[in-house]
């Protein structure tokens, strides 16, 4: 919706969406104006804007062999397939959850977090799921939220830019509209 509104409103402004690899730089892509990922990519010295926030829980269908438990220990953890809507998802649940690298044969990275809910409804995994995707599931009794030994998983996604270069107002208007939209989601 921001971006169709953006569009509709700025019909002659100039959008691109590129992608920046793992580990690439805003110092190295000098001709954006700004970029967007996970607050934890953002360089030191560039100007961030919070756009949005999301928790991450564990999940399984009420069949799975822990969905009655309630509670999941990191060694349940450590057995179990885990699925991901991200490869950061994953990095964050290993890093800070299980106290390890990322990897493993009994670790899945998604294409994206409904990929991951239909492999938990199934019953198939434990899935590591922001609460706004798993909520519906979780609601209508298809899902249920297991408690882990961790603080919640929380994770921001910022914007980004050089602070040699003001963000152009046009930037600011469709950066406006996206902090607006994920708002609505709270």
């Amino acid at each position: 919706p921001a971006m169709s509104a953006f569009c509709e409103s700025f019909p002659n402004a100039n959008l691109q969406f590129v992608q920046i690899p793992d580990g690439g730089s805003s110092a190295q892509v000098t001709d954006l104006d700004f970029e967007i990922g996970g607050s934890e990519n953002a360089p030191r010295e560039m100007v961030r804007r919070q756009l949005a926030g999301e928790v991450l829980g564990a999940y399984v269908a009420p069949f799975h062999d822990l969905g009655l438990s309630g509670k999941v220990t990191t060694a349940q953890l450590r057995r179990s397939l885990l699925v991901f809507p991200d490869g950061s998802a994953a990095k964050m649940v290993a890093s800070e959850l299980l106290q390890e690298p990322a990897g493993g044969q009994r670790r899945w990275i998604m294409p994206d977090a409904h990929a991951a809910l239909d492999l938990a409804l199934q019953g198939q995994c434990i899935a590591f799921l922001p609460e706004a995707v798993a909520a519906p599931a979780v609601a209508a009794g298809a899902l249920h939220a297991l408690k882990t030994t961790a603080q919640p998983l929380e994770r921001t996604y910022s914007a980004w830019w050089n602070p040699g270069r003001p963000l152009p107002w046009i930037a600011e208007v469709f950066l406006s509209l996206l902090v607006a939209e994920c708002g609505e989601g709270d």
